[in-house]
């Protein structure tokens, strides 16, 4: 059968070109779409999926050749508690990065995701229905034999499985002291006839269960895919000797330019100073002139009115003055006449008193003659009354009469004599 190697593009290193360029799976992606495009398998299946390296190798090659191959990538895309092999490798959204590196390519509908652990993704696949698994999970010993030994089943009698991280120079730094992938691969590898492998990029194994596929691979030159590695990784290395340097002369124009922008930001500030304390007299010289501005306003546009207002009092002022001046005859004869009438009543006064006088002092003779009658005449009257008096008593005592005719004579004397003393002192006093 003749393999025919190609140069593919890959569009996902226009998206996300640094973590998949270098990624440890970057040897193998040649291979991936070489495999793709030669074999034609009809489902492929991938146990761990991460970024994407070899996913989107896979999926390169169903795009360019048009191929009908179901793509299923299967991963929690986050970190598994005890696991020590992805401990740290999802403490960024890796998901979300995979699904916009994916829409890069118009071949999607050949893609299945399924975002969960790989032991509950075994129901989603009938037996025998896998042409391809690749098993790039966790990479401890007893997890790479489970996977293997969960999925066989899964797989179509002539299909094949890839390992990755199966070289002896593997980085197996989280299992150091304990066996991990490369001595599951081994265990492997020695109970099966049908396998290759590559050596480069964390080593990568092909295990074959049967011939069909096997007779098509012994034949290729896997050696390539080492050397194009190699001068992959070569200019890889150039790249970031270049852009080391680059960074460094960058790094020095960037403290040079931080100088510059310090000098600047100096500068800057005093500017600033310069300016705010010029605004601050601009404004002081601003508000010295509104104010000035008013006061002439005020001065200018308020004489009319204090004008107006002194035009005013000055007409009120002569009006007044004129009915004081034309007035004043008219005052002089009231004050003429009213000190007639004064001097008139006056004079009635002064020579009427003697009249008035005179009949006071008569009348006063009168009251005092009509008191002398009064006062004098009292003895007579009491001395009447009491001798009245006298008599009813003796003759009540000496009759003993107690005819209640006699008794009311006898009160009503006692109260004439009282009104008697009453109007008696009346007068006396009056």
């Amino acid at each position: 059968m003749h393999w025919e190697h190609f140069n593919p593009v890959y569009s996902c290193d226009k998206v996300n070109h640094d973590l998949l360029c270098y990624s440890p799976w970057f040897g193998h992606r040649n291979f991936a779409y070489d495999y793709i495009m030669n074999i034609k398998p009809s489902c492929v299946v991938e146990l761990g999926v991460h970024y994407g390296a070899s996913f989107f190798a896979f999926l390169q090659a169903i795009e360019d050749g048009n191929l009908p191959i179901e793509l299923h990538g299967i991963d929690v895309w986050a970190n598994i508690v005890g696991d020590c092999d992805t401990a740290s490798d999802y403490n960024v959204d890796i998901h979300e990065a995979f699904l916009e590196t994916l829409e890069g390519y118009n071949k999607k509908s050949a893609v299945v995701l399924h975002r969960k652990i790989f032991d509950d993704a075994l129901s989603d696949f009938a037996d025998n229905s896998i042409d391809l698994l690749h098993i790039d999970g966790t990479h401890s010993y007893e997890a790479v034999l489970h996977d293997y030994e969960t999925w066989l089943c899964k797989l179509k009698p002539d299909g094949v499985i890839l390992f990755h991280d199966t070289s002896e120079t593997s980085y197996d730094s989280p299992y150091v002291g304990s066996k991990s992938s490369t001595h599951a691969w081994q265990e492997i590898k020695v109970k099966n006839d049908y396998t290759l492998e590559f050596d480069h990029s964390y080593g990568l194994g092909i295990l074959c269960l049967s011939s069909v596929v096997y007779e098509k691979l012994k034949f290729v030159e896997l050696g390539r895919y080492q050397r194009t590695s190699n001068r992959l990784c070569m200019q890889g290395f150039d790249r970031l000797r270049q852009n080391h340097f680059k960074i460094k002369d960058d790094n020095t124009h960037i403290n040079f330019l931080k100088e510059q922008i310090d000098i600047k930001k100096s500068e800057i500030r005093k500017y600033q100073e310069t300016i705010e304390s010029k605004d601050s007299y601009v404004k002081d010289l601003e508000n010295q002139a509104s104010r000035i501005k008013t006061d002439y306003e005020k001065t200018i546009f308020g004489k009319d009115e204090i004008v107006a207002q002194l035009q005013e009092e000055n007409s009120r002022i002569k009006v007044n003055y004129e009915k004081t001046i034309f007035g004043k005859d008219e005052i002089i004869a009231l004050l003429q006449e009213e000190n007639g009438r004064i001097k008139t009543n006056y004079e009635k006064t002064i020579y009427g008193k003697d009249a008035f006088i005179a009949q006071l002092q008569e009348e006063a003779s009168n009251i005092k003659t009509d008191c002398e009658k009064i006062i004098f005449g009292k003895d007579a009257s009491i001395v009447q009354l009491q001798g009245e008096i006298e008599n009813f008593e003796r003759m009540v005592l000496r009759n003993t009469c107690k005819d209640e005719g006699l008794r009311n004579r006898v009160k009503d004397l006692e109260n004439q004599l009282e009104n008697v003393l009453k109007r008696k002192k009346k007068r006396f006093f009056s």
